[in-house]
């Protein structure tokens, strides 16, 4: 076994400030639908999406929320 022979030694660590990680968090994302899907969710008659299409004009082509469809053809 070693002698210790009463010696000490100080030894001095420098702890640096560290900033805590950012957590990013998204924002929920809404489900989208098309045309097509909102009809079928609905259960709309086939002959009459040719007409519902036509009324709604290029917003046909875009995906929007359920609620945002029901609101489209609220006046149809």
């Amino acid at each position: 076994m070693a002698k210790k022979d009463g010696k000490t030694e100080e030894l001095e660590i420098a702890v640096e400030d560290v900033a805590p990680p950012k957590i990013l968090v998204r924002a929920p994302q809404v489900k989208s639908y098309s045309f097509e899907q909102w009809a079928k969710l609905r259960n709309l008659p086939s002959r009459h999406l040719r007409g519902m299409r036509a009324w709604l004009g290029i917003n046909a082509g875009f995906k929007h929320p359920l609620e945002k469809w029901d609101e489209l053809f609220k006046a149809y």
